[in-house]
């Protein structure tokens, strides 16, 4: 009987180990952790950390980066399909400024869009950029979020409190999420961090 409920025991554990790694865990990076959930914009869904990793500019560490959404989801083309709920999340490593924040966003953009995309998301993307801007520079171990929920939109986080209000349209934060893990990303070795890979 004993020698039945060890077996038992035994193939729980083995199972639950087999499971585990499909479960994103929290992840310390350059001595920050990202917690292994969010729940972007306050919504009433929770997401998972998908990967995370640093950004690195001219040998410069500037922050760490976390990717959120649907576990089911692996990778970019999919999480961009998706009228889901996601996250990327910014902790800063060094003082950013709203100038250096927008240089990257910017560039990202332009990497990744075409001209008549840039026209017709130039209204949403500049009230993004008036956010940052209100920001001003962040400061080390501040956490900014960029948060998408359906039907309510695009929402930028500053340690959970909202800047602004949301922009609504998912193609903004499609345009956003492909700095990061767009075709041209910032940081291609951050986007296949945040990718899992």
């Amino acid at each position: 009987m004993n020698t039945l409920l060890a077996r038992r025991g035994f193939l729980s554990a083995a199972f639950g180990l087999l499971v585990l790694p499909r479960l994103a865990a929290a992840k310390e990076l350059a001595g920050i952790v990202l917690p292994d959930t969010a729940r972007p914009g306050g919504g009433d869904a929770d997401v998972r950390l998908l990967g995370g990793g640093v950004f690195r500019f001219l040998f410069l560490r500037y922050y760490v980066c976390g990717l959120y959404a649907a576990e089911t989801l692996s990778d970019a083309a999919a999480i961009l399909a998706k009228d889901a709920p996601r996250r990327v999340q910014l902790v800063a490593l060094r003082r950013i400024t709203s100038f250096e924040f927008l240089w990257g966003l910017d560039k990202g953009l332009a990497d990744n869009m075409s001209e008549s995309e840039s026209k017709e998301l130039h209204a949403p993307l500049e009230r993004v950029r008036a956010t940052i801007r209100s920001i001003g520079a962040i400061k080390p171990g501040t956490r900014v979020s960029i948060d998408y929920v359906p039907r309510a939109g695009t929402s930028i986080l500053v340690d959970e409190r909202a800047s602004g209000v949301p922009i609504a349209g998912k193609p903004l934060n499609d345009a956003l999420m492909q700095v990061w893990v767009g075709e041209r990303p910032l940081d291609a070795s951050l986007k296949k961090a945040l990718l899992g890979g």
